[in-house]
């Protein structure tokens, strides 16, 4: 007699983010960061991207106009020659996790889930085109994306999204869908420098960490609106990091000072020169911008660009957590918010990660809703 016939296995779980290994980017923060809470229900295995560095995955920006035409016309993304090569046969598993963005991924790992009927939950942190308020790809890569994208939610089993926008837009969709609200989360910076000193009244420094994209808005009103208020004699803005939108070239009475992008502790360091931290709001309300969360363990007070006043996804972020101030970017009075804002003495607790935003803590609500949704469908064979 076999005494071992009614030990149950542990489930293995599959894995697909193609940013996995770019553990700088938002996508690849949070698969590292749940790949440890998943594995305490799950054998895991990860299929990932090749490893990149930190800003190899907006490279794209620089390819040639045509090439870029050819993409947003007709293919899901630049990645989906990855996605084919790759994805089209998957290793065996019980269940399956997708994460996106970028989302060709999801749309051959699909295919291959559904072929071989094994259940999955799609986690998304971008709109991709049902419910994206200006798609990225047109034509008929529209057309091919939109009907990936249907058959990837008509056959998932839950999904998780970062905004309650996202998933209200999705619910529109398929109502019958269990859906989880999480956005990422941080890790606390180390122990802080202390309280921020009080600001120098002639100079405003504000800084900005991360690349500016398209999909952002226009800050440069606000920045120079700040600059001609007269309640200083310079306005500067330190952005560490990128203008792929060439946003700040539009920027004409403050001051622009550029630096290298930094890893987020290293910038931790630099804030503490500063009087606040600009976190800039995305075009569609839906999204929240990934670096709003990491903003939370920045020794400053903390400044949000968005232009809308209802459902957008950053204004209810930010609710009820201290150490905000939220402004639209042509807002009259922005100055004297502005003023008072940084001259305020916030002390250390209310600059603080809260403990809810905490990786671990987030890592662990995702990872149950995962086994909520996908343990009651795998068959625990016995070995």
């Amino acid at each position: 007699m076999n005494h071992a016939s009614g030990t149950r296995r542990r489930p293995r779980l599959l894995v697909v983010s193609y940013l996995a290994h770019a553990v700088l980017s938002p996508r690849g923060a949070r698969t590292q960061a749940l790949l440890g809470a998943l594995s305490d229900d799950w054998n895991i295995n990860l299929v990932a991207g090749p490893a990149t560095n930190p800003s190899s995955a907006k490279r794209g920006r620089r390819i040639r106009s045509s090439a870029r035409s050819f993409v947003s016309a007709f293919m899901l993304d630049k990645f989906e020659p990855w996605s084919w090569r790759h994805l089209r046969s998957l290793p065996s598993a019980d269940a399956a996790y997708l994460i996106a963005a970028p989302f060709s991924p999801l749309a051959y790992a699909t295919r291959s889930l559904v072929r071989a009927n094994i259940p999955y939950v799609v986690d998304v942190g971008d709109p991709w085109v049902l419910t994206a308020d200006v798609p990225e790809v047109r034509g008929l890569a529209f057309r091919r994306a939109l009907h990936a994208e249907f058959r990837t939610w008509q056959h998932a089993v839950g999904g998780v999204l970062t905004t309650g926008a996202q998933a209200s837009a999705l619910a529109e969709h398929f109502p019958q869908l269990p859906l989880l609200v999480r956005p990422n989360g941080a890790w606390p910076g180390g122990k802080l420098p202390g309280p921020p000193s009080q600001p120098d009244s002639q100079r405003l420094l504000i800084g900005h960490f991360g690349n500016i994209y398209n999909v952002r808005v226009d800050i440069a009103p606000l920045l120079d609106s700040l600059a001609l208020s007269g309640l200083w004699e310079t306005v500067e803005l330190h952005q560490y990091g990128r203008d792929w939108a060439n946003a700040l070239a539009r920027v004409r009475a403050a001051r622009v000072v550029w630096h290298e992008p930094l890893r987020w502790n290293d910038l931790l360091g630099k804030a503490t020169g500063l009087d606040a931290a600009l976190v800039i709001g995305n075009r569609d309300r839906k999204q929240l911008p990934s670096k709003a969360v990491d903003y939370l363990t920045v020794p400053i007070p903390r400044i949000a660009v968005t232009r809308s006043k209802c459902g957008d996804a950053l204004l209810e972020y930010l609710a009820g957590k201290p150490g905000w101030l939220v402004l639209a970017p042509d807002a009259r009075d922005a100055a004297y918010r502005v003023r008072e804002h940084v001259a305020r003495p916030w002390s250390m607790e209310e600059l603080a990660l809260p403990a809810s935003e905490r990786w671990d803590i987030v890592a662990r609500v995702v990872a149950g809703f995962v086994r909520d949704r996908l343990l009651g469908e795998v068959p625990l064979r016995s070995t």
